[in-house]
């Protein structure tokens, strides 16, 4: 028994021998020919070599027809082509994936097709050593422009072959996937406050193309896992198709590829530090489309501007989303980077999709370091835009988008188009000058709602979206369009100044509401909208600049129906160092501050101005200010109010001030019809009163101008009462309450001082309008409105007011107020005395 088993063990042993063979022999040499062109392929094995000859020339084309191609590790598939063929137009038909784990090589220019509709595996040893460009597909058929089609799926098609340039690649409904094997870029990135600028320097690694060529994998799924795709000064292109037509634009610079004619897409995916670089000087960049396009693990993709020439642009478009997520542990994000290291300008950056993810690091960056204008970066999402955290390996990368200008030349602008913006837990948005360069622009153009909130525990950034400086350069301008912006809980929004450059321009449209409140939570982050110069924030300790700027603070214009400002939040141009403050410029309907200020001050240089149109009313509470003093050396700045009403409660220091220290004081201008609880004071702030003050303690005081069109200028600010008056005063007793009598107050200005005075009041009285008026008032607001005031125009009289004395529903269902006729009290003239009954 035993002898037998050992038996039957070596019988075992030797057929895996000899199947373990036969596989190696199989894959090592299978490169297969069919029997479908008139003049068929010849494969001839040399070694590790397989020479590939015939096939059927048609003009400068050359068409090869195999069962199956795969090439193993260390082995190499050499088309011998002649050096007057352009394109060699490979196509799979035995319906079997293409394994390459070897060398592709050709002879002379020639562009390379391999055409396989059930798939195509590039492994980690894979290489490409061919003069012209390069094209993998999993397409069924190749199109040319006479008509003619070379088909894998159907090669009885065969004899159509054509002298013609391939113009489109033709899918079926279930294309197979193309997937690229590698180990990963091994790029590293110092944690230092300004970081070196990122070097590919192992050009021998994955698949690459010679300098100016096309290197294009456009196929159903499409996975990168650790796979490197290089073309040096030339275009990468990677798209995942469901259904449709890739139309095809040869060109001397390349491959170039539409895709307007693909009725549905497929999924791409960039894992474990996959690569895409396409740097050079100039180039024709990269474009990625797909429907749900992830990137992850520090995969990105990269063109990096090395000479005079501008650099290739980054185009992605996903049909339904875009996630960049995390980075890789030498601090490399997962994303897009376009950088500039030469005197050209850098790519630009453009994505396209439903919705934009990006988290954990992940970041579409454009970054100069030379004399060249960085490049522009665009993203239009139709339904959201998300930025969440930070990287977990280098605490200077939040995830978002960032424009970094590192030399001379402007930095590039950023433009973002979608319905909802959020920036949460420390994500951000800016463009950051640190030279002498100017920092780019940002519009951000949302529908509905922007909200920046929060930030992050463990790194210490708050969520931002800036134009900001961080060296002598200035900062770029900031503009918002949208319905709704919340700034909560620490975030920060602005186009400021940390340094000596000068802050830009801060625009905000939003024809809802803005809302700017709030703390983060265990920190003295307070929430921000300004276009301020900024003390002691976590940027400057991170990039070892003075906790004191120097710089002047930029404007800011805002414009929106309601404005809040609440919970210690801040919105402003103030100056926190040694240069002036900027002009504050906002229309609004509503300006609700609760322990909220408006600022336009200034720590030692000069109080900006500060401009208020408000529609409605203006109301502080809780220690709230509206200011432009001037703490140092500095005059106060000037301020312009204009408001229907300005209310603050007396006792709750809420101030609006424009008082200096060693400065004159500034102007104060307000046009309102009322002003409460604020008093005018002089000399030093009185912390148990709201006050408005132009005062300066070792200065000229400012002045204090206060306009009441219409009104009395003599009545002054009214100041609510400490004490409750003594009533009896104030009401005519002369009829019993039993006797049925009735108390009723009519027209706008309000009660008199006492029932014997005239009404005197801020308010215009002589316009009180009589029923006639208000009938032709009713018209004008409708059939039911003019039911329920119905008036008899009596000549030389007025129409009793009549007090209703009961409801009902009406036939519509509404509530209704009406009268008990035999009840009704028919008023009597204001000029005559009251008929009392006994």
């Amino acid at each position: 028994m035993n002898n037998f088993y050992l038996r039957l063990h070596k019988f075992a042993y030797l057929l895996l021998g000899i199947s373990g063979w036969a596989l190696h022999s199989s894959v090592a040499a299978q490169i297969i020919p069919d029997s479908t062109l008139p003049t068929n392929s010849l494969v001839t094995p040399n070694g590790n070599t397989f020479s590939i000859d015939g096939g059927t020339a048609a003009g400068s084309n050359l068409f090869h027809s195999f069962r199956e191609f795969s090439v193993s590790t260390g082995n190499t598939a050499f088309f011998n082509n002649s050096i007057d063929i352009n394109n060699i137009i490979t196509r799979v038909t035995g319906g079997q994936i293409s394994n390459i784990d070897g060398l592709i090589r050709a002879n002379g220019q020639a562009n390379l097709f391999l055409i396989n509709p059930s798939g195509i595996i590039f492994g980690a040893n894979a290489r490409l050593n061919i003069g012209g460009s390069f094209l993998a597909s999993t397409a069924s058929s190749l199109k040319f422009s006479d008509g003619t089609e070379f088909s894998a799926a159907n090669s009885q098609t065969s004899g159509l072959l054509t002298i013609n340039v391939p113009i489109g690649l033709q899918f079926g409904q279930s294309p197979g996937t193309i997937h690229v094997s590698g180990r990963g870029h091994n790029l590293t990135l110092e944690n230092a406050p300004i970081p070196p600028p990122v070097q590919v320097s192992d050009e021998n690694s994955g698949l690459n193309v010679k300098s100016g060529r096309t290197l294009a994998l456009i196929g159903g799924p499409v996975t990168l896992d650790g796979g490197i795709l290089i073309a040096e000064s030339g275009r990468i292109e990677v798209g995942s198709v469901g259904q449709g037509q890739v139309n095809i634009n040869p060109t001397v610079f390349g491959l170039i590829f539409n895709y307007s004619q693909v009725q549905n897409y497929g999924d791409i995916h960039l894992s474990n530090a996959a690569l895409l670089n396409a740097s050079g000087d100039g180039g024709r960049g990269i474009q990625i489309v797909g429907r749900q396009v992830k990137m992850s693990d520090g995969s990105f993709a990269f063109t990096n501007t090395l000479g005079s020439l501008p650099g290739g642009a980054i185009d992605l478009f996903a049909s339904e989303s875009v996630e960049l997520n995390g980075d890789s542990s030498n601090g490399i994000s997962s994303g897009l980077i376009s950088q500039t290291v030469g005197a050209g300008n850098g790519g630009n950056i453009m994505v396209s999709t439903h919705r934009l993810i990006v988290n954990n690091g992940g970041r579409i960056t454009s970054v100069l370091f030379q004399t060249g204008d960085g490049g522009s970066i665009s993203v239009e999402a139709n339904d959201l835009v998300k930025f969440i955290e930070s990287s977990r390996f280098n605490n200077g990368a939040a995830s978002g988008i960032e424009s970094m200008n590192f030399g001379s030349g402007n930095g590039g602008n950023i433009t973002l188009l979608t319905r909802r913006f959020q920036i949460l837990n420390g994500g951000a948005l800016s463009a950051i000058t640190t030279y002498f360069g100017r920092g780019g622009n940002v519009h951000l153009k949302v529908t509905d709602s922007l909200e920046a909130i929060g930030f992050n525990s463990r790194t210490g950034f708050r969520t931002a979206i800036l134009s900001e400086t961080i060296g002598p350069g200035k900062a770029g301008n900031l503009t918002i369009d949208t319905s709704r912006l919340i700034v909560r809980d620490g975030a920060r929004i602005g186009a400021s100044t940390i340094a000596t450059g000068a802050g830009g321009i801060l625009t905000v449209n939003a024809s809802e509401s803005i809302e700017v409140k709030g703390v983060a939570s265990g920190t003295s982050l307070i929430s921000l909208l300004s276009s301020s110069a900024l003390s002691n924030t976590p940027a400057q300790k991170f990039y070892g600049l003075p906790v004191v700027p120097s710089g002047d603070a930029g404007n800011a214009t805002i414009n929106t129906p309601r404005l809040i400002v609440a919970n210690q939040a801040l919105v402003g141009v103030d100056n926190q160092g040694y240069g002036e403050a900027g002009d504050l410029k906002i229309t609004a309907g509503q300006i609700i501050l609760d322990r909220g200020r408006l600022t336009a001050a200034s720590a030692s240089g000069g109080g900006g101005n500060m401009n208020l149109l408000i529609g409605d009313y203006v109301f502080l509470r809780n220690n709230s200010q509206i200011t432009a003093q001037a703490a140092g050396s500095g005059n106060g700045g000037n301020m312009t109010i204009n408001s229907p009403f300005i209310v603050a409660i007396k006792n709750e220091n809420n101030d609006i001030i424009v008082n200096a220290s060693a400065g004159n004081g500034g102007r104060i201008n307000i046009t309102a019809k009322g002003i409460f609880g604020l008093v005018q004071t002089r000399d030093s702030l009185n912390n148990s009163l709201s006050e408005i003050n132009a005062s300066s303690q070792t200065g000229i005081d400012g002045l204090v101008q206060i306009s009441t069109p219409n009104l009395n200028p003599t009545s002054g600010l009214a100041v609510l009462p400490e004490k409750v008056s003594d009533r009896s005063n104030l009401v005519v007793v002369r009829c019993g309450a039993a006797s049925g009598n009735s108390f009723r107050v009519t027209g706008q200005g309000g009660l008199p001082v006492n029932p014997y005075d005239a009404l005197s009041s801020w308010y215009n009285t002589a316009g009180v309008s009589d029923l006639e008026t208000v009938a032709r008032q009713s018209d004008r607001a409708g059939e039911r409105e003019r039911k329920r005031i119905s008036v008899s125009p009596i000549a030389n009289d007025r129409a009793p007011i009549v007090e209703a004395t009961g409801w009902e529903i009406d036939p519509k269902g509404e509530v209704q107020l009406v009268v008990n006729e035999k009840a009704a009290i028919f008023a009597a003239s204001w000029d005559n005395q009251p008929i009392c009954a006994i």
